[in-house]
């Protein structure tokens, strides 16, 4: 078989392999309608751009054979764009990978946050006492973590050639967070409220460990507790109550060429039991929260395609200005979730100071938190 015989048949078997992994979309056109041949893992997001893109052909006065051309069309441009784009990539279906990654990473992301509310403003006593007569009120610091998945994140970041170095799969979502509880009047309960707002980039041992991931949130919320048992010294207090917590912010990933970020928001209703008892100066404490979440979650992705996979802008001029190969592109996921957690700890009373340390653990997702508080206590 002479050379030009077996490059015809290469090439054959490079077309056939191609068309085996595209679907066919008909786009309409200045003179009609043009088929392109779209590689199957960037279809979903042609298909969501569809409008847009005829929108872009119609403006720019596109023709049947600008877009069909095999030499010089955009036919050609998305073969060589996804051919180099696959080439870069340890997958292949890297945008497939890309919002899979996202979605995954969401998902983890509505199971954690609800978990971060639930270990803040948490009082060693299931109950501080009346308000009257005497004084029975706490204030000050609440600082803890909650595990996060961000291997799903990570696997995004891979697919747009963003090197995350050496962060770990689980990374510790932070709270530092200012809390108040007072003691009620007349009846035996106690209200607290808690507020956060916590910048990645404002502390720099965190934004050097997760660069170039960042986050950013802020929590507000608060609950009710009341008192079954009164107890005392030596003797238990056991308490029911009720909160709601309020989360919002925002998770990037980035760099030079591409950007994925994550804006999200919960609310978290909580239901709660908890028994304490005093002993001297410990008081170790047990119990029980059901957390129902509602979480949102809108995602988008930034992607200088011509510099992410090293090409030269006008070879890819006629995808990227019709949107056929879309440098933005984003979803969002909303979930009710429920998550039972324990938790319990020690805490430490000072006289007008007290420690406390706590561990919770969410029973349906696996998920460990902690939190260390410092109040001033009277």
């Amino acid at each position: 078989m002479n050379l030009k015989k077996i490059s015809s048949a290469i090439f054959a078997a490079g077309i056939a392999v191609f068309m085996a992994n595209a679907e066919s979309i008909t786009f309409k056109v200045k003179d009609g309608e043009a088929t392109l041949d779209i590689p199957s893992d960037l279809v979903p997001l042609v298909n969501q751009h569809k409008a847009q893109i005829e929108a872009a052909l119609a403006k720019n006065s596109v023709t049947e054979s600008q877009v069909t051309n095999t030499s010089t069309g955009y036919k050609k441009q998305i073969n060589d764009f996804y051919d180099k784009y696959k080439s870069q990539f340890p997958s292949d279906t890297p945008f497939t990978d890309t919002v899979n990654g996202l979605n995954d990473f969401c998902d983890d992301l509505v199971d954690t946050i609800p978990n971060t509310q639930g270990v803040q403003n948490i009082y060693a006593d299931a109950w501080i006492g009346k308000f009257l007569p005497g004084v029975h009120f706490g204030a000050g610091i609440n600082v803890g973590a909650s595990s996060l998945d961000i291997s799903s994140l990570k696997d995004t970041a891979a697919a747009l050639d963003i090197d995350t170095g050496d962060i770990g799969d689980t990374f510790a979502f932070p709270t530092i967070n200012a809390d108040l509880r007072i003691g009620g009047i007349i009846l035996p309960f106690d209200i607290g409220v808690a507020v956060m707002k916590f910048d990645s980039s404002s502390y720099g041992a965190i934004e050097d460990a997760i660069d170039p991931v960042s986050f950013d949130y802020t929590v507000v919320g608060g609950d009710i507790r009341y008192a079954l048992i009164k107890g005392g010294m030596l003797r238990p207090k056991v308490s029911v109550g009720a909160g709601y917590y309020y989360t919002s912010g925002s998770i990037e990933v980035k760099d030079d060429t591409a950007s994925a970020g994550m804006d999200f928001s919960s609310k978290a209703f909580i239901m709660e039991a908890q028994a304490s008892i005093k002993l001297l100066f410990l008081v170790p404490f047990v119990g029980t929260k059901l957390i129902v979440s509602k979480t949102k979650v809108d995602w988008s992705v930034d992607a200088n395609w011509a510099e992410l996979i090293d090409v030269k802008d006008d070879s890819l001029a006629g995808i990227i200005n019709n949107g056929i190969l879309p440098s933005h592109f984003k979803d969002s996921t909303s979930s009710t979730t429920f998550h039972p957690q324990l938790f319990g700890g020690v805490g430490f009373d000072l006289g007008i100071m007290s420690l406390t340390t706590t561990l919770g653990y969410d029973v349906k997702s696996s998920i460990i938190s902690g939190a260390v508080s410092a109040r001033i206590s009277w």
